[in-house]
């Protein structure tokens, strides 16, 4: 079973912080900070591009005290044999976007998934993937027009609607500047994680340590 999916089972809310430039000092102050989970993102156009940035990613999978996972921005669907080498190279999962599901993914036991939303999602697509063996979703459907700016009423029902549509477990990333002080109405919502961007975590090693530290003491509130 993934990590990820465990804690989220024993978790309230479990706080995912994504690593800028998948840096493994920046991951070193995440995890010290309160991080359950890091996130890197890959922003290649094919996994024959990752391979330039191979030697750093392994170098933070071996370093890591938490489990990672991977975001995939290349544009084009992945074979089980390409899920299977991310697999083999550690990470705990795999977030991947709606848009490029192939049915190579689909019953694969290579690697979990999260499934990444996006602006465009309808509730009738929640209810069918939901019936998939995906890890969770990720309801980054804030379009880029709302990036950095402040949390909404509709925000919040979007949230809840896809909670009450999905039978996976829902987490929320951070495109809108989200506060720590907004960590309970999240979580009201029925949201099980929490991605931390560089929209409220910056890209610096202060910045990064503040909000990781913030959200993590928020969240332990919950359980209080």
């Amino acid at each position: 079973m993934s990590k990820l999916s465990s804690l989220m089972q024993k978790n309230k809310m479990t706080l995912i912080a994504e690593v800028p430039d998948n840096d493994v000092g920046l991951a070193d102050v995440a995890t010290h900070a309160g991080a359950d989970v890091l996130l890197l993102r890959i922003n290649t156009h094919s996994l024959n591009d990752f391979e330039t940035e191979r030697d750093n990613l392994e170098k933070l999978l071996a370093h890591a005290k938490v489990p990672v996972g991977l975001s995939a921005g290349w544009e084009k669907l992945l074979r089980r044999d390409e899920l299977a080498e991310l697999d083999q190279l550690g990470f705990d999962f795999i977030n991947i976007g709606i848009e490029h599901l192939s049915s190579s993914m689909v019953g694969t036991e290579h690697i979990a998934k999260v499934l990444k939303l996006n602006s465009r999602f309808s509730l009738d697509d929640i209810v069918e993937v939901s019936r998939h063996s995906y890890l969770a979703m990720d309801a980054a459907i804030v379009p880029t027009s709302g990036w950095g700016r402040d949390l909404i009423v509709g925000d919040l029902q979007n949230y809840i609607s896809i909670v009450l549509s999905s039978a996976l477990p829902i987490i929320v990333p951070t495109q809108r500047l989200i506060k720590a002080s907004e960590v309970a109405i999240i979580s009201d919502t029925g949201a099980r994680g929490l991605i931390l961007t560089p929209v409220v975590c910056g890209t610096s090693a202060k910045h990064l340590r503040r909000a990781v530290a913030e959200f993590r003491g928020a969240i332990d509130a919950l359980e209080n």
